[in-house]
């Protein structure tokens, strides 16, 4: 019966050997994608060739748009 005893035991060690491995594994895991994460250029939210456009004239695309829709016509 002591043998019985030793072996749970035993086999109760080896158990909690490998649930702590895996816990580890996991938070090593999670770390390296956090660090991977924080390494990716960010794309920032607004980009310096966007400001100060509003001074500047329209786009063509724009003008154009705006001139076709105008009731005077071309014959």
């Amino acid at each position: 019966m002591d043998a019985w005893i030793v072996a749970g035991a035993a086999l109760l060690a080896v158990l909690a050997g490998v649930v702590v491995a895996r816990r580890r594994a996991a938070r090593r895991a999670e770390d390296a994608r956090a660090r991977a994460r924080a390494r990716r250029n960010r794309v920032p939210l607004v980009s310096a060739n966007v400001r100060g456009q509003s001074a500047q004239k329209q786009d063509i695309w724009r003008e154009e748009v705006e001139a076709s829709s105008r009731p005077e016509r071309v014959a």
